[in-house]
């Protein structure tokens, strides 16, 4: 469970850098 916690996390981050690097 808690590994799946880091990989949302890391989905956010992703997806918050997204579209700034755009």
């Amino acid at each position: 469970m808690i590994m799946m916690l880091m990989f949302f996390r890391l989905v956010q981050l992703v997806t918050h850098r997204l579209p700034a690097l755009s």
